[in-house]
C-alpha cells in the first residue's frame, strides 16, 4: 500500500499534515504576541519572525509533497507575513544613532514630554541657576 493510502483505500494528499501545521503555527504567532502585550511582558516578540519562518519552511515542505493551489496560496500568504514581520522588527526597534558622550556644559535637545499627572514637561522646564542631572530609568510596567 502507498504512503499516502489509508487502511481503507481512500488516497490523502501528500503533505496534509505538513500543510496544517504550517497554518497553524502561522496563524498562532500573532495571537501569542496578543497574549505578550495583554500579560505586559514587554520585549521585542523576536519569536513572531522565527514562528513565521518555520510556518513557512513547514508550507514549502508541503508544497514539495503536492503542489496545489491553496498551498502555493497559503505560502505566498505566510512569506509575506512573515517579511512584513521582519521588516518591522527591523524598521521599529532600532535605537537611534550613537552621538557620543554627554559634554558638561552642552544644552540639551529639544523635547516634549508629560508629568505623571499630565503637565507637560519640555527641555525648558530644566533651565535652573544650579547644574541639573537628567537620567532615565528603564524600569517594568
Amino acid at each position: 500500500m502507498h504512503a499516502t493510502q489509508q487502511a481503507s483505500g481512500v488516497r490523502r494528499a501528500a503533505g496534509r499534515r505538513l500543510f496544517w501545521l504550517g497554518v497553524g503555527v502561522g496563524l498562532a504567532s500573532p495571537w501569542l504576541y496578543v497574549l505578550q502585550l495583554r500579560a505586559a511582558w514587554l520585549v521585542v516578540p523576536w519569536y513572531l519572525l522565527a514562528l513565521a519562518l518555520l510556518a513557512v519552511g513547514l508550507l514549502v515542505a508541503s508544497l514539495v509533497r503536492q503542489v496545489t493551489v491553496w498551498r502555493v496560496l497559503a505560502l505566498l500568504f505566510f512569506a509575506l507575513f512573515a517579511g512584513f514581520q521582519g521588516y518591522a522588527l527591523v524598521a521599529f526597534t532600532g535605537l537611534p544613532a550613537y552621538t557620543g558622550p554627554v559634554v558638561v556644559g552642552a544644552t540639551l535637545p529639544p523635547f516634549t514630554a508629560s508629568l505623571p499627572d499630565g503637565e507637560p514637561f519640555t527641555h525648558h522646564s530644566l533651565r535652573a541657576e544650579q547644574n541639573t542631572i537628567l537620567t532615565f530609568f528603564r524600569g517594568r510596567w
